[in-house]
């Protein structure tokens, strides 16, 4: 869902806006300022007092030291307090933004329209929500420390003017091509950004429809070309990563490395000659270095923030393009309530389509006139894609049509829906979808969804009128059952009833039901319809029907064919008189009278798509076969082993920078002693020479170095992704059942890119304090061991306070986290049930749960944030100490002749080598922390264990004749499943023989264990007890992908993969020629419905096929099984959505293909049960009854009674 050019920077709105919601809270804003400010004072005059300590006690020997020692405590101390200030606040700024970013977003899905959700990227909007979201809260946490810093260089600056000002101009003349080369990265480093952030949507995405669709995966073998398609991203993902880090690379060296270098060598170059001529003191010269090593810090510190601050701009560009998108359905200032009363219906020459403006593209609704007076309940029937359950949708105002009107009123009096306030009109409709979502949540919130208020007595009566009593009562709590993720623990004739539950409690005065019935066997449907009866009285009903016995409840039946009306009339009238209608309802078959060849063009490659933003291609050269391979024994140790000689590279690049960052103070050490002290001035030159030579070569070092790393880092966190997503794709479905997509989503991108950062950044930074640490105390041992035993003996309360901090923050940390996969489960079930939400008006519910989670995971953090604000302030107070102990004692030294004036200053500046990192390093552990957190959700997802296993020495799969295909003889031996290894049995002891070619039609009450069957003779599941012989070999013995690969299943939900109808339809066969996916779909009887979508077989759909219609999304699944040329058939409920007519052709086209493979079909409508060969009854996950359809009619049992329940009387022949 982009907008205009992403290559270029946005104006500057996103500034603005984002300025306005740091200042939503002015006080804290304020206090992280006045903290900044008073921090900013405080460092510039510790210099200051330092320098009168050198020219008054050390130099002098006039003063007393011990009073302006105690003075710098005091700063010490005022600057602990400030420091605390400034951290607290600004975490309540960080924080605070970081829940309205998510809440804007949140409200920006629930408010979106149903054109653009039908476009929704929900991986993407995912994206944005946790990564570009936390881009954004670090730069806020940053700004008031990034304010400190400016400050603290610009009054130092000032400081440095007052000192000496012709030294100021030496120190300031970098100044300029500093912001020239800043201006210059912003304007590089967007794009980069931008692309980054594109590319981590797309990973999301591919995360997010993989477990969506998982099912599908896993039907047809496409675990590998899955896998593969994810690495494809991943190393779009890793190119894109790298260039921006060395673009990055590239300016951080020359702003914080070789220019603030070239100032440092001016300053001592020039300062020692004008001190060694006396125009300065020594003192006003040692401040001047002080202010100079004080200055490098925060240089290099907004250097690297001029990257982080442009893809901070990328993250909320692309949040607010989000958040404005505009919305076609709005309600009007003066919108009216809908009149009381019974209610009438109109749709006045309604003309709507999906896809506005797209060539070819016909209209789903085309001139629809339709009236329904008030009470009456009118049945719409038609073929897939006729626009039936648009109809619906428009009247609930999900879309609003794109001309003619949509009306609804009382006493003939009746208003465009556009004029009505929204809630009041979504009140009195109500409208029961055609799939049915649920949120996780219980029974009995699920039923009281639309009614918060609504009694348990109201709750049981509802699920009684929907015939869901019965299987809720048994459920484990009741109904008080926590559902899983979209209810899916629950058959789909389960999740129907409780979604018919949903909105009959609802008492609505205009009931839309589109085939809300579907996925409910015979004899439930039959008790349904007749309490239905009870409750339609008096309503005014919209029924989208397939089922005859549905039309029974209608006292009028409007049929439509291509977006019109055709006919109205009953059931008598339109059978006599409409052709259409008779095909439909009756399965009267016309001639397929031959549409125009449509080309199905070539195969889209979706795997990885072209890169226009600039981003050069680059192979992250890694083993693929070791990054896909199962490992439960997963360690960091073992991710970075293979890296070994890089790494190496790496810590030789960091030894020789800290040697250089080492180096530097003791060269101004030099100077002194040498050049100034002495009055050399060719010593000086020597020593400011050494000085450059060690910026240019600082420089080249830290340039290498980050590029190394970044290369580095990005293999390994390439190789990390392929290891997870390869991962889940060997894990079974009980997993993704417990599991939901935003959960993954937060594994795959928000707890890998913590452990990038660590890695890229936190370990880098970790390495150079280390070795700082060591070398500088060795270093100050070697120079002075009564000033380096003064040092070393603030460590051990260093020590205790680092020690201390480690076990607070872990603990906080890790409850962060866990609630962090809570609230961005919470996001995607808004993102995929938003339509629910917006139908029964609980935008705000969600708002306010969604507000709820943010609000504790901003209390979590906030905890966090009290004990790094107050460990990192002792720190800083620990070095500010630390330099005024180092002041008194060197004093004391020099005095006694222990120590040379420029061995002190020497000391001085190495106490910021030493407390510098530490004092800067609160990114550092909380990268630390966010890392180790991560690690582990990724060390849990790589040891979880396949319940599915496959086994070590896998036996080949049956062959038989010259083409070496399964018979696909299937026999269920003493059948047992238990979900969750639970004591209850979804099968018990089901035992039967399913010849070659034979067709089974496998029925029984809802809940009963049909889809369970199919996934077990799919080896979706093992089973318990019992075993499933293809051709006499038990599933357990064969390679699973291997088997999968000769199955063709047609799952239950239609769930079709992005990109053409023609990749949807080839996606078991990506090699598949055009003309064998044409034949493919005329064997389904598909084609002519293909020919009439935009574009035909090159058709975009969007996620989950949404712009299509659940009848079309069959028939391409249905084309998709029939294309690999299976040799079994699995089809569950494959053709619940597809009218008789549709139905029978399908059934047809099948039964003539050749090579007929053995089908198992799991049917509610008996016609599809009535022309298999045999019909398996299951009841109770037993079963009982097996036989042809007419032994069994005759027989007067279970089967007898289903099928007098059933009113499609009529068998197609």
């Amino acid at each position: 869902m982009g907008t205009g050019d992403k290559g270029k920077p946005a104006g500057p709105e996103w500034l603005r806006r984002f300025a306005g919601m740091c200042w939503a809270r002015p006080r804290a804003v304020v206090l992280a300022c006045l903290g900044a400010v008073a921090g900013v004072a405080l460092t510039t005059a510790a210099p200051l007092i330092i320098r009168r300590v050198v020219d008054g006690v050390i130099v002098g020997g006039k003063d007393e030291a011990a009073p302006w020692i105690t003075l710098l405590l005091t700063v010490a101390a005022a600057q602990f307090a400030a420091s605390w200030v400034r951290r607290w606040w600004a975490g309540k700024i960080q924080w605070g933004v970081e829940r309205d970013l998510r809440l804007l977003l949140h409200d920006a899905i629930q408010r979106i329209d149903g054109r653009r959700l039908d476009r929704l990227r929900s991986g993407d909007v995912l994206s944005r929500a946790v990564n570009d979201v936390a881009v954004v809260r670090d730069l806020t946490g940053s700004l008031p420390l990034l304010a400190q810093n400016g400050l603290t260089l610009l009054l130092t600056l000032g400081v440095m003017l007052v000192l000496s000002p012709l030294l100021a101009c030496v120190a300031l003349a970098v100044v300029p091509p500093m912001l020239l080369l800043a201006r210059h990265s912003r304007d590089r480093i967007y794009p980069a950004d931008r692309a980054v952030q594109e590319r981590t949507g797309e990973t999301s995405e591919a995360v997010e429809s993989n477990i969506a669709g998982v099912r599908v995966v896993k039907g047809f073998a496409q675990e590998n070309a899955e896998t593969e398609r994810y690495a494809g991203l991943a190393r779009r993902l890793f190119a894109a990563r790298v260039h921006r880090r060395y673009l990055a690379a590239r300016y951080a060296g020359l702003l914080g490395e070789l220019l603030p270098g070239t100032a440092r060598f001016g300053v001592i170059l020039l300062g020692g000659w004008l001190a060694v001529r006396g125009d300065i003191t020594l003192g006003t010269f040692v401040a001047f270095t002080t202010y100079l090593a004080a200055m490098m810090g925060p240089v290099r510190m907004l250097s690297t923030m001029v990257g982080q601050a442009q893809e901070a701009r990328s993250g909320l560009v692309r949040i607010f393009e989000l958040a404005d998108a505009e919305v076609e359905v709005s309600q009007r200032p003066d919108a009216t309530d809908v009149p009381d009363g019974p209610l009438g219906v109109a749709f006045e020459n309604v003309t709507f389509a999906h896809e506005p403006g797209a060539s070819h593209a016909a209209p789903a609704l085309d001139g629809l006139d339709l009236t329904i007076a008030p009470g009456e309940v009118l049945a719409l029937v038609g073929g897939s894609g006729s626009g039936k359950s648009t109809v619906g949708a428009l009247l609930a105002r999900l879309y609003d049509a794109d001309s003619g009107a949509v009306r609804i009123g009382s006493g003939g009096a009746l208003t465009d829906v556009r004029e009505l306030r929204l809630d009041s009109l979504r009140e009195a409709v109500g409208i029961a979808f055609e799939e049915s979502l649920l949120f996780s949540e219980s029974v009995r919130d699920t039923i009281r969804f639309g009614r918060p208020d609504a009694t348990d007595a109201e709750v049981h009566a509802a699920a009684e009128a929907a015939q869901a009593d019965g299987f809720v009562r048994a459920l484990p709590d009741g109904y008080d059952t926590v559902l899983g993720a979209q209810g899916l623990t629950l058959s789909g004739g389960q999740r129907q009833r409780l979604a018919l539950a949903r909105v009959l409690i609802t008492d609505p005065r205009v009931l839309v039901l589109d085939d809300a019935t579907s996925a409910v066997d015979p004899k439930v449907e039959a008790a349904v319809l007749a309490s239905l009866r009870e409750q339609l009285a008096g309503r005014t009903v919209l029924l989208v029907a397939h089922r005859r016995s549905t039309l029974r409840l209608a006292d009028r039946i409007a049929v439509l064919e291509a977006g019109r009306v055709l006919d109205t009339g009953t059931h008598d009238e339109l059978t006599a008189r409409c052709p259409r209608y008779r095909e439909l309802m009756l399965g009267e078959l016309r001639e397929e009278t031959g549409a125009e060849p449509v080309p199905a063009g070539p195969a889209t490659a979706s795997a990885e798509r072209p890169a226009p933003d600039g981003v050069p291609a680059r192979d992250p050269e890694v083993d693929e076969a070791r990054a896909r391979a199962a490992d439960p024994d997963f360690t960091l140790g073992q991710l970075l082993r293979p890296h070994r000689a890089r790494l190496l590279v790496i810590g030789l690049l960091l030894l020789a920078d800290t040697a250089l960052l080492m180096l530097a103070p003791r060269l101004v050490s030099a100077a002194i002693d040498l050049g100034v002290r002495r009055h050399d001035g060719a010593a000086l030159t020597v020593v400011a020479g050494a000085l450059l030579a060690t910026a240019v070569a600082n420089w080249l070092v830290f340039a290498g170095e980050m590029r190394a790393i970044a290369r580095t880092g990005e293999r390994i966190l390439y190789e990390l992704r392929v290891k997870m997503f390869a991962h889940l794709q060997r894990l079974g479905l009980d997993y993704f059942e417990r599991e939901s997509g935003g959960a993954a989503v937060t594994r795959m991108v928000s707890d890998v890119a913590a452990i990038g950062e660590f890695l890229q950044n936190g370990l880098l930074d970790s390495a150079v304090s280390v070795l700082l640490f060591t070398g500088v105390l060795a270093l100050m041992f070697a120079l002075d061991t009564g000033l380096a035993l003064t040092v070393l003996a603030v460590v051990p309360v260093l020590a205790v306070a680092c020690w201390w901090y480690g076990r607070v923050s872990k603990r906080r940390y890790d409850r962060a986290r866990t609630q962090l996969g809570e609230l961005n489960s919470a996001f995607q079930e808004a993102i995929d049930g938003v339509r629910v939400t917006q139908a029964y008006r609980r935008q705000d519910r969600s708002a306010a749960r969604f507000h709820v989670l943010a609000e504790e995971q901003r209390t979590l953090q906030m905890r966090s944030q009290r004990s790094l604000a107050w460990f990192f302030s002792a720190v800083e107070f620990l070095s500010d100490a630390t330099t005024a102990l180092i002041l008194g004692v060197g004093a004391w030294r020099v005095a006694d002749g222990a120590a040379s004036t420029g061995t002190v200053v020497a000391f001085l500046l190495y106490v910021g080598l030493v407390f510098g990192p530490i004092r800067n390093a609160s990114q550092l552990l909380d990268s630390y922390q966010r890392a180790r957190v991560g690690l582990g959700r990724c060390r849990e997802l790589l040891r979880e264990r396949p319940t599915v296993t496959e086994p070590h020495r896998p036996l080949p799969l049956p062959a038989f004749g010259s083409a070496g295909r399964m018979r696909g003889e299937v026999v269920l031996k003493d059948l047992r499943y238990a979900y969750d290894g639970g004591a209850e049995r979804a099968l018990d002891g089901v035992s039967a023989r399913i010849g070659a070619g034979e067709t089974v039609a496998v029925v029984g009450t809802t809940g009963a264990g049909k889809s369970t069957l199919l996934k077990l003779v799919a080896r979706m599941y093992l089973p318990t007890g019992g075993a499933v012989e293809i051709d006499s070999v038990d599933l357990r013995a064969m390679d699973g992908v291997a088997y999968r690969s000769r199955i063709g299943l047609v799952p239950q939900e239609a769930y079709l993969f992005g990109g053409t109808v023609r990749d949807a339809i080839a996606y078991g066969r990506p090699g598949a020629s055009d003309a064998e996916v044409r034949a493919a779909v005329e064997e389904v009887g598909a084609h002519r419905m293909i020919a009439g979508l935009p574009e035909g077989y090159g058709h975009r759909l969007t996620e989950r096929g949404r712009n299509l219609s659940a009848g079309q999304r069959q028939l391409i699944a249905l084309a998709r099984a029939r294309l690999i040329r299976p040799d079994l058939m699995l089809l569950d409920e494959a053709t619940a959505a597809l009218d008789l007519a549709t139905e029978a052709a399908v059934g047809r086209a099948v039964e003539a293909a050749t090579a007929a493979p053995t089908t198992i079909v799991v049917a509610h409508r008996l016609t599809t049960a009535a022309r298999a060969d045999r019909v398996l009854v299951l009841e109770g996950g037993r079963l009982v009854e097996d036989g042809p359809h007419e032994e069994l009619v005759t027989a007067g049992g279970p089967y007898a009674a289903l099928w007098s329940a059933y009113d499609d009387g009529v068998i197609p022949a």
